[in-house]
């Protein structure tokens, strides 16, 4: 089975000790749920935000924050001591188990809830679509 495209960047910066960024950062690849922005409110305990990702209505990935290696608070302090945070950025991590390839046509939908069987505060719902104009990485 062919890598989906990406995983030779991923692959090519571990095997240089190198960070990941470049493999998650290419235009069209991070999209954001509506509401984008998630008052603090809404999760009342950042430790305990469950989420989920499926593809065509099957789970394929789900995990709680409780199972992150570093709290989220810890996570911002951390973040926000090197850079200035402001409304609208993102922190971006790791993700739970379970990452697959996903091809065109494939139906994706993302929740957030506040914890597991909680209310969802934010959805993403869409259609993979072929990147326009292909992709190609030659490391």
């Amino acid at each position: 089975m062919p890598r989906p495209a990406g995983r030779n960047v991923q692959n090519l910066a571990k095997s240089k000790s190198l960070p990941w960024t470049a493999a998650k950062g290419f235009d069209t690849w991070l999209p954001v749920s509506t509401p984008s922005f998630v008052p603090a409110a809404a999760l009342p305990d950042s430790s305990r935000a469950y989420l989920t990702y499926s593809v065509n209505g099957h789970v394929r990935q789900a995990g709680s924050t409780c199972l992150m290696l570093t709290p989220v608070a810890e996570l911002i302090a951390f973040v926000s001591s090197i850079m200035r945070l402001e409304e609208g950025d993102l922190i971006l991590t790791g993700t739970p188990e379970g990452v697959s390839q996903v091809v065109p046509g494939d139906r994706i939908t993302a929740e957030l809830r506040d914890e597991v069987g909680g209310e969802v505060v934010a959805r993403l719902a869409h259609e993979i679509v072929a990147r326009e104009g292909g992709y190609e990485f030659k490391g």
